[in-house]
C-alpha cells in the first residue's frame, strides 16, 4: 500500500514508519513538509497526491501548554483533521488517527469502553474529542485511543524522571491518577496489524482502545523506572527510598488531570487475537534502552 504518514518525527509517527516501511510505501512527512496550522499546506500537499491510507500521528500533546495555546491545539488536533477528513472522504481514502484517553473524565471506577461516555476535564482533551469528531467526516475512519505514550524517542515520562532523578536526589511523583503506560512500538505493530485486516470487505471501521494491559500510578510508574535503571547500574542521586507519593493537589499544574483512565481493549483484542502486554514489561524495556543508548 502507498501510505501517507503525518508527524515522522513524533514517537508514534518513527515507530510506525520503522515498522511500515517494511512491507509499505511510506510517504512520511513532519511539520516542515506540511504545517498543519495551515490549510494551505495541508491542500498543498493533497493536490498531487495518490496514496491508499492517511495515517495521522500529528497531535499537540503538551497538556499544560494547551491551557494557554489553545489556538494552536486546536488547529492541530481539530481544525487539521476536518479538512483531511473531508478530502480523504472525497478522494474515497480511509484514514487512521490517534486519540487519548483524556476524551473521559477519569470518574469512572472500571474501563473504559469505546462507547463510553467522553466528557474532557481540560483543554487537550477536549481538542482531541473535537478532532475525533471531525475525523468522522471520512467515512471509513478508524480512531485508536491510547494512553501515556513512551518510546526511546523525543520527550516523555520515562525520560523526564531518568533526567530528574540524575539531578535530584529526591522526587515527588502523583499517586492518585490512573492510567497506562503504553509503548509506541507495540501500538506502532497493533497498528500494522490492523491495516492488514482493513483490507477486508466487512472491516468495522470507528473507534478502538489500544494500551497495554493492567494499570498504575504515575508513583509506581517513576518506581518502576528507577528500579530499572539502578539494576542497569545508571548514576542516580535518587534511590526507591526518596521517591514521595503526593496528591494531585499538592501538585501545582495547568491543566486539570482525571484521576483513573483505564481502558478497555476487549473490542481490538477480539478483532485481531492480538495478545496485550503487561504495561511493565516495555517499560523495562524501553528504560533499559534508553539508558543504553544515552
Amino acid at each position: 500500500m502507498k501510505i501517507l504518514l503525518f508527524d515522522k518525527n513524533g514517537q508514534i509517527g518513527k515507530s510506525l514508519y520503522k515498522i511500515l516501511k517494511e512491507k509499505h510505501d511510506v510517504l512520511a512527512v513532519g511539520r516542515k513538509e506540511c504545517d498543519l496550522t495551515k490549510e494551505k499546506e495541508i491542500f498543498r500537499l493533497f493536490s498531487n497526491l495518490n496514496v491508499h491510507l492517511v495515517i495521522n500521528a500529528a497531535a499537540y500533546t503538551d497538556v499544560d501548554s494547551a491551557e494557554n495555546n489553545s489556538e494552536e491545539a486546536f488547529l492541530v488536533n481539530c481544525n487539521a483533521l476536518k479538512l483531511i477528513s473531508k478530502i480523504t472522504e472525497e478522494m474515497c481514502i480511509p484514514i487512521i488517527s490517534y486519540s487519548t484517553d483524556y476524551v473521559f473524565d477519569g470518574k469512572k471506577k472500571g474501563e473504559y469502553k469505546e462507547n463510553s461516555l467522553t466528557k474532557p476535564i481540560n483543554i487537550y482533551g477536549q481538542t482531541k474529542l473535537l478532532g475525533e469528531e471531525n475525523l468522522k467526516l471520512n467515512s471509513k475512519h478508524i480512531i485508536i485511543r491510547t494512553s501515556r505514550v513512551y518510546s526511546i524517542y523525543g520527550n516523555n515520562f520515562i525520560k523526564k524522571i531518568l533526567l530528574l532523578a540524575e539531578k535530584n536526589s529526591e522526587l515527588k511523583v502523583v499517586s492518585d491518577q490512573f492510567g497506562t503506560p503504553t509503548s509506541s512500538d507495540f501500538i506502532s505493530i497493533v497498528t500494522s496489524r490492523l491495516i492488514d485486516y482493513m483490507l477486508n470487505d466487512n472491516f468495522n471501521y470507528g473507534i478502538y482502545h489500544l494500551t497495554a494491559k493492567g494499570s498504575c500510578s504515575w508513583y509506581e510508574y517513576a518506581r518502576l523506572i528507577i528500579d530499572v535503571a539502578l539494576k542497569n547500574g545508571h548514576n542516580l542521586k535518587t534511590d526507591l527510598n526518596k521517591i514521595y507519593a503526593v496528591s494531585s493537589r499538592d501538585f501545582k499544574s495547568n491543566a486539570s488531570r482525571p484521576k483513573n483512565l483505564v481502558l478497555s481493549t476487549k473490542k481490538i483484542e477480539s478483532l485481531l487475537s492480538v495478545e496485550i502486554p503487561n504495561w511493565k514489561n516495555d517499560v523495562r524495556k524501553i528504560t533499559n534502552d534508553i539508558i543504553n543508548k544515552s
